[in-house]
């Protein structure tokens, strides 16, 4: 832009800049005549190309992933579990591979994904417009589709929001608002980079194919799936960071420039990581963390520590204290699973009650220990009870079906698990469902925080700059 004239598009872009070259070399200029010439017979001959190209440009101006309203109601969001998250992810990672086969994946998730699954297939599309193809894997790092990794992030960041945020907890859902926000900020950067990149690839692909018919045939249909240089394919993340790269945008790497995809995908890339260690260590307490407080603070100092400056540290620590007990988050994290245990705990007899039907010989048993400690005295009353009880009981089993029916009525009379025992059996319940869930989580994005890790490390773009 310092050099180029780039105010009047790309073409009379074009002109200045062989121009220029051609006068670093000593040589005249090209007479611009010519090139106004081929650039008329360009727009004649492609009439209909340049329609449709300018209704795309006015498309993906357009944000569709980073919009306001999610592509996804807030409300199905909300029946979502973390399983059922992690599935965006993998289907962002694995779509873009050659035999993905979408029915098949389809079958293997949760019923109530596939809407939302779909919903997240076309809202993609839409970003990247009906032209455009997916982006394809190679097995390099970072080489995963931009927007799908953008929509599973925007789904991450809503769903933080409504099931790790039980009611009455203003202070943390105030921490967990201002994350669902920096997210999609970061996700409009890369949107917008993914626009760009995609409008800068058919420029190119356009001029390829004035200038060699024989390479770009005006003719081949961009939907025709074929691995080669003319087709337009929407861009992977390592595209995006590697074309910011090749055109000297951040200048003084490892800084980042502001509004890129660099550094949309720098901060985004930090969220994810920060809930992935937050996971990983709240399921290893007390076996390594002595408390959940200490496995927070220890997530917080692996990822974000060295890159907060003293305010947002002290948003954080604000966010810290006003967070609800990890049980509390767990109760919330998969509400299906909690109108299971409730209705299994409403169906249990509490344990005040279990000891009254439990038999002579099983109350035997447990009173054996006891009895040991007892003098002779006490010895001989508790054997007096001992013999009473079986006396009873070999008298019930004359009236067996009437004590069968009193049971019968003593137990659908009781009102299930109340109070602590109820609360102790929900804890436990929740814990090991909530402990099940991360495992598949941390399966999936472990592996993707890895190769995004990668990526930046060897594009030297892990800016440690403090905010």
């Amino acid at each position: 832009e310092e050099h180029w004239d780039t105010t009047k598009g790309w073409f009379h872009t074009a002109t200045s800049m062989v121009n220029q070259v051609r006068d670093a070399f000593g040589l005249p200029p090209v007479d611009t005549g010519i090139f106004a010439q081929f650039h008329s017979s360009w727009r004649f001959k492609n009439t209909p190309k340049t329609e449709n190209y300018s209704q795309h440009q006015a498309l993906a101006a357009t944000p569709v992933l980073s919009t306001p309203n999610p592509f996804v109601p807030v409300a199905l969001i909300a029946t979502m579990t973390l399983s059922d998250l992690t599935a965006s992810f993998r289907y962002a990672l694995d779509s873009t591979t050659i035999d993905f086969d979408e029915k098949a994946f389809f079958s293997k998730v949760h019923p109530r994904m596939k809407p939302i699954l779909q919903s997240m297939r076309d809202a993609v599309e839409n970003a990247r417009g009906k032209d455009v193809l997916p982006s394809r894997r190679s097995g390099q790092a970072g080489d995963v589709d931009a927007l799908k990794f953008s929509a599973a992030m925007r789904l991450f960041a809503e769903w933080r929001v409504v099931r790790q945020v039980p009611e009455g907890y203003k202070g943390f859902a105030v921490g967990m608002n201002l994350g669902q926000k920096d997210i999609v900020q970061n996700v409009a950067k890369i949107e917008k980079a993914v626009h760009e990149w995609i409008d800068y690839r058919r420029a190119i692909l356009s001029l390829q194919g004035e200038w060699d018919e024989g390479l770009c045939p005006a003719d081949t249909p961009s939907t025709v799936a074929i691995d080669s240089d003319c087709e337009l394919r929407s861009p992977t993340l390592r595209d995006l960071l590697e074309y910011e790269a090749e055109m000297n945008v951040h200048q003084r790497l490892p800084r980042l420039k502001d509004k890129t995809a660099a550094m949309g995908l720098l901060w985004v890339r930090r969220q994810l990581h920060y809930q992935t260690s937050l996971f990983a260590n709240v399921v290893k307490v007390p076996s390594v963390f002595t408390t959940v407080a200490d496995a927070i603070t220890s997530a917080y100092s692996e990822v974000y520590d060295k890159y907060h400056g003293w305010a947002v540290q002290k948003i954080f620590k604000y966010s810290f204290q006003a967070a609800p007990k990890v049980e509390e988050i767990y109760k919330f994290m998969n509400p299906h699973r909690m109108k299971e245990v409730l209705l299994r705990g409403a169906q249990m007899t509490p344990r005040a009650e279990q000891a009254a039907f439990l038999s002579p010989q099983v109350r035997q048993h447990h009173k054996s220990a006891e009895t040991e400690d007892l003098n002779p005295l006490q010895q001989f009353g508790e054997h007096i009870v001992n013999e009473w009880d079986k006396f009873t009981s070999t008298i019930g089993g004359i009236f067996n079906e009437n004590k069968k029916n009193k049971e019968f009525t003593r137990q659908s009379a009781s009102p299930g698990l109340v109070g602590q025992d109820l609360d102790e059996f929900v804890k436990k319940e929740m814990t090991q469902d909530a402990h099940n869930h991360i495992g598949v989580y941390l399966q999936t994005v472990q592996g993707l925080l890895s190769d995004l890790a990668t990526l930046f490390k060897e594009l030297n773009m892990d800016d440690p700059t403090k905010v």
